[in-house]
C-alpha cells in the first residue's frame, strides 16, 4: 500500500519543474501515520522556496494516504507571513471547493497570523461562505477573534 503514494508523487515529480525538491522526498517524509506533520524535517529537504513548493504541490495532488496532503498544507499554513508563495496557495485553498479541508487549516492559523494577513484572508473566504452552508457552519468560530467574544474557547497567540 506504501508504494502507491511514492509512485503517484513519482509521477508528479516530473510534471512539477519547478519544484527541485523531489516529490516523493517530501511524501516519504510526511507518509508514517502517527508522525505527525513535522514541517522542521521537510526545511532539510532543500532550499525554502523549493521545498514551500514542493509542499504545495504535494497538498494539491497527493490524495493517498490521505494526511500527507493534509500535513503538507499545514505546512504551508504556517508560511503564510513568510511567503507571498504560501499565502496565494491559502487564498486559493479558501476559494476552492474541493480543498475545505486545507481552507480549515488555514483557517485555523489566523490567531497566530498577522493582523493584516488575517484580515485578508477573512476577506477571501467570505464568498464561499456565502456559498457552501456546510464549510461556513465549520469555518465561522475559527474566524472569530478574541474580541468577538469572551468566550474562553476563543484561541489567542
Amino acid at each position: 500500500m506504501r508504494a502507491i503514494p511514492v509512485v503517484l508523487a513519482a509521477l508528479f515529480t516530473t510534471s512539477t519543474a519547478s519544484a527541485q525538491v523531489p516529490i516523493s522526498d517530501v511524501v516519504a517524509t510526511l507518509t508514517p501515520r502517527h508522525a505527525g506533520a513535522d514541517c522542521e524535517a521537510l526545511a532539510q529537504l532543500g532550499e525554502p522556496d523549493d521545498v514551500l513548493g514542493a509542499l504545495i504541490t504535494t497538498a494539491n495532488t497527493v490524495a493517498m494516504p490521505p494526511w500527507v496532503g493534509t500535513r503538507a498544507a499545514h505546512c504551508v499554513a504556517e508560511e503564510i507571513d513568510r511567503t507571498p508563495k504560501a499565502l496565494a496557495a491559502a487564498e486559493s485553498w479558501l476559494g476552492n471547493a474541493d480543498t475545505a479541508g486545507f481552507a480549515l487549516i488555514v483557517l485555523g492559523e489566523l490567531p497566530h497570523l498577522s493582523a493584516p494577513t488575517a484580515d485578508r484572508l477573512r476577506t477571501a473566504v467570505q464568498p464561499r461562505l456565502q456559498a457552501d452552508p456546510t464549510f461556513a457552519a465549520h469555518a465561522r468560530p475559527l474566524l472569530r477573534t478574541p474580541s468577538d467574544s469572551s468566550d474562553s474557547s476563543v484561541r489567542t497567540p
